[in-house]
C-alpha cells in the first residue's frame, strides 16, 4: 500500500492525494501546533484559581499516559489541589484502573469515581446494530456514553464541590478526523450523517441509547475544543483548561516520566496508546477490516509532522502495533465473553 514520503498516511485515507514527491496534502498544509507556554498556564491557573474551597482544579484521570501526566503536574508540579475524577464504564482495562488506585495515593490527592453500568448496554445495542448493517461512519457509536461520561460529569462534579476549574489531557496530535469525514459522507454534516444511518438501520434506535449519543456529541472532544454556545451555556462557571494546549505533546517523553516518577505501567511497553479502553480494541478491528488502517495510522502520522519520531520509527511502530493478530483476536474473543456476548465470536476470526 503506497504511503506518503512524509507521515505515513495509506493511500486508502480519505480525501488523500500526493505530488509527485509522493507527499500527501495532509503534510503539505501541516502548521506545527503552536503552545501557549508554561508560563501562560501558570498564569492562567493563577487567574482561575479560589482563595476558598478545598480544591483549585479537577482532573479527569483514565489511568493512561496522558491524563496520569497531567494529574502529576498539577499536583506536584504546579502545587495546586487537585481532585482527580475517573469515570468507570466497566470497560476499562484492569492496568488502567490499578494505575488510577496507585498513582492517586502515591500523589495523596482525593479521587472520585463515578460507575456507568448502562455503558455495556449502549455497546451491545451498537455492536448489534452496527453488525447487522456494517457503516464506516456508526463505528463511534460503539463508545456512546463515553465522552459525556467523563467531560459531562466532571461538569457536575466541579459544580458539587464548587471547583473553579477543570483540567483535561487531550492533545490534538490525537485527533481522528476521518471518522467524521465517513458520518459527513452519509449526510453532508455529523448529525445529518447520524440520522441517513438511523433510517437505513432502526436497530439503532432506542431512547436511552439516542439520549446517550446526543450527549455525547455536545460533549466531544471536537465540541469541547471549539467551546461551542451550548456547552456554555450549559458550564458557565467553570473554567476549561486544556493542558496540551500549552506544553508540548510529547507521548514517548510523558510515558517515560510516568514510568520514572509514578510507576505507572502499561501492558505492552511497545504499543501502550489507548490502551486504557478495551473498546479500541472493537474499534480498531472494524477499521482494519473496512479501510486497511485505523486511528493508530493518525496518530503516528501527526507525531512524524510536529518531529516527535521518525517517519522510519513511525513504520516500525505500526507494524508492531498490526502484528499478532491472532493475540489481539483471543483479547477479543476475551473481551466480547466479559460483556457476556459469546454469541457473537463467531464474527470475529
Amino acid at each position: 500500500m503506497r504511503r506518503c514520503s512524509i507521515c505515513i498516511l495509506p493511500e486508502v485515507y480519505p480525501n488523500i492525494s500526493f505530488d509527485e514527491k509522493g507527499e500527501c496534502n495532509f503534510c503539505k498544509t501541516h502548521q506545527k501546533i503552536q503552545f501557549l507556554g508554561k508560563s501562560k498556564l501558570k498564569e492562567d491557573l493563577l487567574k482561575n484559581k479560589k482563595d476558598k474551597g478545598k480544591y483549585d482544579c479537577l482532573v479527569p484521570v483514565s489511568g493512561g499516559k496522558d491524563s496520569t501526566f497531567v494529574l502529576y503536574q498539577m499536583s506536584k508540579v504546579y502545587q495546586m489541589r487537585v481532585l482527580a475524577f475517573n469515570y468507570d464504564n466497566r470497560l476499562t482495562h484492569p492496568q488502567a484502573q490499578e494505575n488510577v488506585r496507585k498513582i492517586v495515593n502515591y500523589l495523596g490527592v482525593d479521587l472520585v469515581i463515578k460507575k456507568n453500568k448502562k455503558q455495556k448496554k449502549y455497546m451491545a445495542i451498537n455492536l448489534r446494530a452496527y453488525l447487522r448493517k456494517p457503516s464506516v461512519g456508526m463505528i463511534p457509536m460503539l463508545c456512546t456514553g463515553c465522552r459525556y461520561g467523563i467531560i459531562g460529569n466532571a461538569f457536575n462534579i466541579a459544580k458539587e464541590y464548587d471547583i473553579p476549574m477543570i483540567i483535561i489531557g487531550w492533545s490534538p496530535i490525537e485527533d481522528t478526523p476521518f471518522k467524521e469525514v465517513y458520518l459527513k459522507d452519509n449526510g453532508n454534516s455529523v448529525i445529518g450523517g447520524l440520522l441517513r444511518n438511523l433510517i437505513k438501520n432502526p436497530a439503532y434506535i432506542r431512547p436511552n441509547n439516542m439520549i446517550g449519543a446526543v450527549k455525547d456529541y455536545y460533549h466531544s472532544y471536537q465540541q469541547v475544543k471549539d467551546w461551542n454556545i451550548v456547552l456554555k451555556m450549559l458550564h458557565p462557571n467553570v473554567k476549561l483548561i486544556q493542558f496540551y494546549d500549552y506544553v508540548p505533546y510529547n507521548p514517548d517523553e510523558i510515558e517515560n516520566i510516568v514510568e520514572r516518577e509514578l510507576s505507572w505501567e502499561t501492558p505492552d511497553k511497545k504499543d501502550s496508546w489507548q490502551f486504557d479502553c478495551k473498546i479500541k480494541l472493537l474499534q480498531n478491528y472494524f477499521y482494519e477490516k473496512e479501510l486497511g488502517f485505523t486511528a493508530t495510522d493518525c496518530y503516528l502520522s501527526a507525531m512524524v509532522r510536529e518531529g516527535f519520531i521518525s517517519r522510519s520509527e513511525a513504520l516500525e511502530r505500526l507494524k508492531y502495533s498490526k502484528q499478532n493478530k491472532d493475540k489481539k483476536l483471543n483479547q477479543l474473543h476475551e473481551f466480547l465473553k466479559d460483556i457476556n456476548m459469546e454469541d457473537l465470536i463467531f464474527y470475529f476470526s
